[in-house]
């Protein structure tokens, strides 16, 4: 969890109750930041599709 923490693009994190799980808010610039951002945390199972990005 300190890593997330100390991450540019993270602005949230929770802990789901009654879990082993974090749920993580990140904001990129682009879709490459984001795509980066998953390729380094491989412990993220499972993401879902960005909606848009906005500029």
């Amino acid at each position: 969890m300190d890593i997330l923490n100390k991450n540019d693009i993270v602005t949230q994190i929770y802990r789901v109750t009654g879990r082993d799980k974090l749920h993580v808010h990140a904001m990129a610039s682009s879709n490459e930041e984001m795509e980066r951002f998953l390729h380094n945390f491989p412990f993220v199972c499972h993401r879902r599709k960005p909606t848009a990005f906005r500029r």
